[in-house]
């Protein structure tokens, strides 16, 4: 497949190694960057990337039944490239989550993707992007298919921050929402002696 720079929408961060590579074991994975979006407002756009996935895995499906592999064409899973979300109840939520990836052989490779702030200025001292932040990233898709198993490899090539946040950061819409109406006056008035008919101390 072509490998065309794409963007995602504006999403949450999630977790994310974008000073120093991940590692497992000591040994060095990657850089990595997860972005938490909306079914419904981002549905266009994780339609596309579906529909490109199934591009891709129907075209892998031809080739092996071209060289007669048809028990290996029929027994070929798909992976999602995208991970529903659940709450604390296990229900599942209006979010899924997509994981851009940049590996590296070692602990001293340099980040290969660049990242940028709202207004397209380069950010070159950033060790970390607190959660529920808001960022888009730019990658690159790269299908893949080996042992049984086919999927899209979501590659990091770049950031933006258009807005920091506190990891415990709260909409303001959800917080007035937690809030009834109340029966009462104005809870800030206050009464204001009349010097001229009111009591002084003289």
């Amino acid at each position: 497949m072509a490998s065309k720079v794409l963007v995602t929408p504006k999403g949450k961060i999630g977790w994310n190694h974008i000073k120093e590579p991940a590692t497992f074991k000591g040994s060095p994975i990657g850089y990595d960057v997860e972005v938490i979006l909306n079914k419904q407002e981002d549905e266009d756009f994780l339609n596309k990337l579906q529909a490109l996935l199934d591009a891709e895995y129907s075209k892998e499906i031809e080739k092996l039944k071209a060289k007669k592999k048809f028990g290996e064409a029929k027994a070929l899973i798909v992976n999602s490239p995208f991970k529903i979300v659940y709450n604390e109840a296990g229900e599942e939520t209006d979010e899924v989550i997509l994981k851009f990836q940049q590996k590296v052989k070692d602990l001293v490779t340099p980040p290969q993707f660049v990242v940028v702030d709202n207004k397209k200025e380069k950010i070159t001292d950033l060790d970390f992007i607190p959660k529920n932040s808001l960022i888009k990233v730019a990658f690159v898709p790269k299908f893949w298919s080996f042992g049984g198993k086919s999927g899209l490899s979501l590659l990091l090539k770049g950031i933006q921050i258009i807005e920091l946040r506190d990891k415990d950061y709260v909409p303001e819409e959800e917080v007035v929402d937690v809030f009834g109406t109340e029966e009462g006056g104005d809870p800030f008035a206050t009464e204001t002696p009349d010097p001229f008919t009111d009591k002084g101390d003289f």
